[in-house]
């Protein structure tokens, strides 16, 4: 097994990053500083590395396809140790999950399957556990399985959740981009 890390390798793989772009504190104008979903907190001198970051941090909870310059030799190391740091993660294909829901939603059918049962915890899409306590969110996803329309599940979460008409429009649509940014609804 050949495990040389060459640039190359990374070409076609798809990364991810919940990065947020902080201000220097070095106040080094070329100093690039990042800080990661977990907490952790890192810098970099080079500008195209950083703009990476930044693209990727700006298309979380999507990925980016990893091609030309990302590649280079000078991004290939910094990149695999932020993938070992566990703030990077790399794919060998897009996940299929959706940010902009259409107009018949649908969960994961695992997620649904465990939203019937009660379970507190849902698969996500983007391979990380949902924590969801509330039963009436967990109703809410196992009805999402793409055969009812956005006023539909409107109408059956009336009754659930006690509130009518275009408030309970409203609260479908907020919990519909809650569910897509958590990387439960299908693409």
């Amino acid at each position: 097994m050949d495990r040389r890390l060459e640039p190359g390798r990374l070409r076609g793989l798809w990364a991810s990053a919940e990065i947020t772009p902080l201000d220097s504190a070095s106040g080094d104008p070329e100093d690039f500083a990042f800080r990661a979903g977990n907490g952790a907190e890192f810098t970099t001198r080079d500008q195209r590395f950083a703009r990476l970051l930044t693209q990727m941090g700006e298309a979380y909870p999507q990925s980016l396809q990893l091609d030309g310059e990302d590649c280079e030799a000078a991004h290939a190391e910094p990149l695999l140790r932020l993938f070992t740091a566990k703030i990077v993660t790399l794919l060998t294909e897009r996940l299929a999950f959706t940010l902009s829901p259409g107009e018949r939603p649908r969960a994961s059918p695992l997620a649904r399957a465990q939203a019937a049962q009660g379970d507190a915890f849902l698969a996500s899409l983007l391979h990380k556990p949902v924590r969801m306590e509330d039963a009436t969110a967990r109703s809410f996803v196992a009805l999402l399985d793409g055969s009812l329309t956005r006023d539909e599940l409107a109408h059956r979460m009336e009754r659930k959740a006690g509130v009518e008409g275009p408030a309970a429009l409203a609260r479908t649509h907020a919990a519909l981009a809650d569910m897509a940014r958590l990387g439960l609804l299908m693409a």
